[in-house]
């Protein structure tokens, strides 16, 4: 912060001293009032602050509205000294590339936040009701102090969340949403400023977008080959269950679907059965319990799974049955130079509709390029895998949406009330699945008016890892693009399974107030999650150093069962068996001469010293602990303790023939019960042939 800028803030705040004494004789009167019904109340208008303690109160009225911690004596003739540009001017520090209008207004907020000790938690009402009675009272002439004024109250609340306890977060969540119908928060800063406020150490280079462009045509020059092989496959999986089964519908969805699909990707596919459709209706009605509907369901996959193992086109059929959602993996072998693996859902219309979405939001300008340079990303640094532990493709996907929406780059195409006159639209399975398209929106006339409008790929990139390693709060917010995307903020803990730890993804359609609320972020694990922050801090380290190069390599090596791939531990996995074969050999070879074994006696008869560990052969035997004899005599394996002095009641010949005589007995018993078994049968069979012939 410059000279000049203090100078003006230490003019204001003596102003505002000065409209403190003059205006204290009318203002007493009315503050008054007010203060008694509510102890430390706030008035943003004089700035006044009052504790707990009644008499300390009463004494700041008698100096002045104006008053803070320091000390005003009465008897003083001159007024007090302003005080020293204190810590409340962080925020002036911090954010030196947002232009500040007028810094007295907001020196005066942050003091009345950061008022009490810093050790100890500010009040949470006294926070919220000046931020409320301040944007109520104070008008505002123009869109930039709009502007202003909202990036002031969103890092005022985000430094008032940090400060707060966790008993006294509770009851944020009510006071929040009252200050948020008087003012707009954002969802960490204004998207005007979202990019400028964090520091670059080098400027992007020349030849970034030549080289991301040329990755993601290398990527998509086998699109429309693709295209024809998964619909190809499509109509092989319809028509083989319809000739087992009867008629069904085969609609492919996913990366196919939203025209984003590599030569490396799979076909996903979806299934609806008529029978098992009507099932499904009655489950969500509930008209059948959820362990019948389970039942049901699994049998169906199985059902479908043999149906596909007769035809010799499907190879590696993996029914997998306990899933959210069932699905069947195989792999399409009717090109033997190119097996496409391809995955069968039961009833995922919603998916379906999710692809389309993705599609419409991909026909915007450089955002198809923005999302196949993350997916393109996410499989080179292995983070992209929902079985592992990490967010799937469609996740990912929900993030860059979300991101463009925050930066003005894109609209959000649910806000049926502002493209669509009809809101009521498309619904499947009681969840609404009606968007604009893009032609609509453009054909409206929404045009792209932020300042990320002008930006190339390579920003937009730069951009994503930056948004969100610094600026979204992952700890209490969530990512819904059909909530706006960033206009405001939205607690992840609407989601009542939600961790603090793990990313909180809103489905577009099955969202938190719909009859089946879906978090997209539930498959992440401790370890997955860690991989993947690791991952976008590194994307980040080497956007901001200028190697894009070095972004597209692989990844370091997470060291984590559940973040690695298939591959990875299948690789493990013959190492280990080939090392366990390298040892072998080598013990086969070496043969080491064998060390001379004590004398058998003095070995069974070794005794356990306290402290030793347990020589070999140290259980006792049994029959010598019952009978005080053994008839394998020294050459038992088990020890003999000689503690033992028990008269022998039986001899070891008779031992013998009494298990003989047991054994005996048990086998003459099974031979009689398995005579019974017959002989129910052949009744059972005898009366079912009496009742045919009659």
């Amino acid at each position: 912060m410059d000279k000049t800028t203090k100078a003006v803030i230490a003019s204001d705040w003596n102003d505002s001293d000065d409209k403190a004494d003059t205006d204290n004789d009318t203002d007493n009167d009315t503050d008054n009032d007010t203060d008694n019904d509510t102890d430390n109340d706030i008035d943003i208008g004089q700035i006044k602050i009052t504790d707990d303690d009644d008499e300390e109160n009463e004494a700041d009225e008698e100096k002045g509205d104006f008053a803070f911690d320091f000390n005003l004596n009465d008897d003083d003739e001159t007024p007090p000294p302003p005080p020293p540009p204190p810590k409340e001017l962080w925020l002036l520090a911090n954010y030196p590339n947002v232009a500040f209008s007028n810094p007295n207004v907001p020196i005066e907020i942050v003091a009345v936040l950061l008022s009490s000790p810093q050790k100890s938690a500010p009040s949470s009402n006294n926070i919220f009701n000046a931020l409320d009675r301040f944007f109520r009272e104070f008008t505002l002439e123009n869109d930039d102090d709009v502007k202003y004024y909202e990036t002031i109250a969103c890092v005022i609340v985000e430094e008032a969340l940090q400060k707060l306890t966790k008993g006294q977060a509770r009851n944020i969540k009510p006071k929040l949403e009252a200050v948020s119908r008087s003012i707009t928060l954002h969802n960490s800063t204004p998207s005007s400023f979202l990019l400028s406020l964090s520091p670059t150490s080098s400027p992007i280079p020349p030849s970034a977008n030549p080289y991301l462009l040329s990755l993601i045509s290398s990527e998509l020059t086998s699109t429309s080959s693709f295209l024809l092989t998964s619909s190809s496959l499509r109509t092989a999986v319809e028509r083989q269950v319809t000739k087992n089964l009867g008629p069904c519908t085969v609609k492919i969805y996913g990366s196919s679907l939203a025209e984003m699909a590599t030569s490396k990707s799979d076909v996903d596919m979806s299934i609806t059965l008529p029978k098992f459709s009507v099932t499904h209706r009655e489950y969500l009605s509930g008209k059948i319990l959820k362990s019948e509907y389970e039942r049901i369901k699994k049998r169906t996959v199985y059902i479908v799974a043999n149906c596909l193992r007769k035809s010799s086109r499907f190879k590696n059929i993996e029914p997998i049955a306990y899933a959210r959602i069932p699905l069947i993996k195989l792999v399409d072998s009717i090109d033997p130079s190119k097996l496409l693996c391809g995955d069968v859902c039961f009833c995922n219309d919603v998916a379906v509709e999710n692809s389309f979405l993705v599609r419409e939001y991909a026909r915007f300008e450089v955002v198809k390029e923005l999302m196949m340079c993350i997916k393109i990303w996410i499989k080179i640094a292995d983070c992209g895998s929902a079985p592992n532990g990490t967010p799937s493709s469609y996740c990912w996907m929900n993030m860059v949406v979300f991101y463009l929406q925050v930066i003005g780059r894109v609209p959000n195409l649910q806000d049926l009330g502002r493209w669509k006159e009809n809101i009521e639209g498309k619904t499947i399975n009681g969840l609404n699945v009606e968007f604009a398209t893009a032609l609509e929106v453009k054909k409206i006339g929404w045009k792209n008016e932020s300042e990320s409008k002008d930006w190339d790929l390579a920003r937009l990139l730069k951009g994503f890892f930056v948004y969100y390693t610094e600026h979204f709060d992952v700890l209490m917010n969530m990512v819904s693009i059909s909530r706006g995307g960033g206009e405001r903020k939205y607690s992840k803990s609407v989601f009542p399974r939600s961790k603090p730890w793990r990313l909180c993804v809103e489905d577009p359609f099955e969202t938190y107030d719909s009859v089946a609320p879906h978090d997209l972020g539930m498959v992440l694990s401790e370890r997955g999650s860690e991989v993947m922050w690791q991952q976008l801090r590194r994307a980040r380290e080497i956007t901001e150093g200028g190697n894009w190069t070095t972004l597209f390599n692989s990844a370091p090596d997470n060291n984590s069962s559940k973040g690695q791939g298939k591959k990875q531990k299948k690789q493990q996995q013959q190492q280990r068996k080939a090392s366990k074969v390298d040892k072998k050999k080598d013990r086969s070879t070496a043969k080491p001469s064998p060390a001379p074994a004590p004398p058998k006696q003095e070995h069974l008869q070794q005794q356990q010293q306290p402290g030793e560990q347990k020589p070999y052969r140290v259980r006792d035997c049994a029959y010598f602990v019952k009978h005080g004899t053994c008839k394998y005599g020294d050459s038992c394996k088990f020890r003999h303790p000689q503690s033992v002095a028990i008269a022998p009641t039986e001899k070891p010949d008779e031992y013998d023939a009494r298990m003989a005589a047991r054994d005996e007995k048990k086998k003459k018993a099974t031979e009689r019960r398995k005579a019974r078994r017959k002989l129910a049968k052949n009744a059972k069979k005898e009366d079912s042939e009496e009742i045919q012939q009659s």
